[in-house]
């Protein structure tokens, strides 16, 4: 292992997915790579249906085994005890290995967490079965921590009585993140914590997980396509389209120095607040191809407003560059 990945808690090399379907093959992630430090928040942002979801999915090993595969790439994951890194892409996804890291070493928060809570449980029920699986403790105990984290999470103790249908959005979502930081894990996967919440209680999550993080020294991949929660919590950026991380770097260099014409467009069609006068905000053109189509070459070029400037015939699959240190780009204009 190089020195640079020495101190990495995941890395993903070369990562791809595939669904397979009545229509055909669908490729949902394709090439995909990135790399997580312990006390790091990496932000992956990009349309619905664009592999972020998956991506997320792939490293719990958490996807349907009969229509899904991967077929290529590494999820290396330093475990917390021995050092050990394992590729997760390899491991059986329902063996002891992986049923011994899920909840335990690496936590998910769910996208909605009506469908992701039993209806017929106690939010304690589920909280503690989490606890005695993974820390092998009494059940007293359990209870305890549970209510301990219940507190951390901002709520009352007497929620842990409750079923999850009498709680509001914003509680089962505290729920929810109780339950995934129960047992301490290293890496924390975030997918669309905020969406549907009123934007009071979307801050005080924002500023759970950032509390929380600091207390843990956990790693966070929040996905998400708020560009706005990303600017509030992440430290590194990978924007994703049509299943390939297009562009990625530092929150700051992303955010002021977007060089891929996707992440301009996403940029670009923010609403401003505060601006003395009123722009239109400029949407990017067309909509996302069919995932089952193969598009040759980029992707993006079918809706790109740059396309056949500087040499770019979009035809050519691109290859990643780093204009500057620490910010790549998956884009002909830099070739």
């Amino acid at each position: 292992m190089r020195n640079e990945e020495k101190n990495n808690l995941l890395t993903i090399n070369n990562l791809k997915v595939q669904f397979h379907t009545l229509e055909g093959i669908l490729h949902a992630v394709e090439d995909v790579s990135l790399t997580m430090k312990p006390g790091r928040t990496m932000g992956l942002v990009g349309e619905s249906g664009c592999g972020k979801s998956v991506t997320a999915s792939s490293i719990l090993r958490l996807l349907p085994p009969k229509t899904c595969r991967i077929a290529g790439g590494e999820i290396l994951f330093r475990r917390r005890d021995s050092d050990e890194v394992v590729d997760l892409a390899k491991v059986d996804p329902q063996g002891e290995l992986i049923r011994s890291i899920r909840g335990r070493e690496i936590a998910m928060i769910f996208q909605e967490p009506m469908t992701s809570l039993s209806p017929v449980f106690t939010v304690g029920n589920q909280i503690i079965e989490a606890i005695m699986l993974h820390r092998q403790v009494k059940p007293e105990e359990a209870r305890e921590h549970a209510v301990e984290m219940l507190k951390a999470v901002a709520l009352r103790e007497n929620i842990i009585d409750e079923y999850p249908y009498r709680l509001s959005g914003g509680q089962r979502q505290r729920v929810m993140t109780a339950m995934a930081l129960s047992c301490n894990p290293s890496l924390l996967i975030a997918d669309e914590p905020t969406t549907a919440l009123d934007v009071t209680i979307q801050a005080q999550i924002i500023e759970l997980l950032k509390s929380l993080q600091q207390q843990l020294n956990m790693a966070i991949l929040m996905i998400t396509h708020d560009l706005g929660v990303i600017a509030e919590i992440a430290d590194e950026i990978g924007i994703m389209y049509l299943g390939r991380i297009v562009e990625s770097g530092s929150v700051e260099q992303v955010f002021e120095n977007p060089l891929h014409p996707y992440t301009i467009g996403l940029l670009k069609s923010i609403p401003k607040m505060g601006g003395q006068t009123k722009k239109r905000l400029a949407p990017i053109p067309g909509s996302v191809p069919d995932p089952l189509a193969v598009v040759q070459g980029c992707a993006f070029h079918l809706r790109c407003p740059v396309y056949k400037q500087n040499g770019c015939n979009g035809k050519d699959l691109p290859s990643v560059v780093e204009p500057e240190a620490g910010h790549f780009v998956r884009c002909l204009l830099y070739e």
